[in-house]
């Protein structure tokens, strides 16, 4: 109970202050996560479906709102995000809202610091049906630049990201 009650604040404060701030989620013993901050991100996309659908309607606090590439999903579509200076973080969100089936039907996950060079995918998988995509990355990275490339194959389904979050588990 305690829990919710303090959820619904952050929620709350969140809303109400309109702005992307580091928001702590904890339990009853400890810190779980802490988003970064995205205020001054830049993002970018292989393409996107409208100005009502750009990559930073992504980032902007609304989950009403959304980025959609626009294009049945083939593989090789790409969402991108520069944080301006390196972070650090181990978890990746990628929140559907109400776009269920808009989910990369995979996904590769690249990071840089200058943008150009992206070596190896340090994690693949597929996302997941619902609210939700949550990537685990196998260690914690630091990283100016992330990247996602969509590899699946969805007839009918466009991919979407209603909100786009890196954060750090405790």
């Amino acid at each position: 109970m305690i829990i919710k009650k303090i959820l619904g604040l952050v929620a709350c404060s969140l809303f109400t202050m309109e702005m992307a701030q580091a928001v702590e989620v904890i339990n009853e013993n400890e810190v779980i996560y802490s988003d970064l901050d995205r205020t001054g991100w830049v993002v970018s996309a292989s393409n996107s479906r409208d100005q009502n659908r750009a990559p930073e309607k992504a980032i902007d606090n609304n989950l009403g709102s959304r980025w959609a590439s626009g294009i049945l999903q083939e593989g090789g579509e790409w969402f991108m995000v520069d944080m301006r200076t390196p972070q650090s973080f181990n978890v990746i969100e990628l929140n559907q809202g109400k776009s269920l089936m808009d989910y990369p039907r995979g996904y590769e996950v690249y990071i840089s610091n200058d943008g150009k060079n992206w070596g190896e995918a340090i994690v693949t998988g597929k996302g997941t049906e619902g609210k939700e995509t949550v990537i685990t990355l196998p260690k914690v990275v630091e990283s100016r630049y992330v990247k996602i490339v969509q590899t699946g194959i969805a007839d009918g389904n466009w991919w979407s990201i209603h909100e786009f979050y890196l954060k750090m588990n405790k």
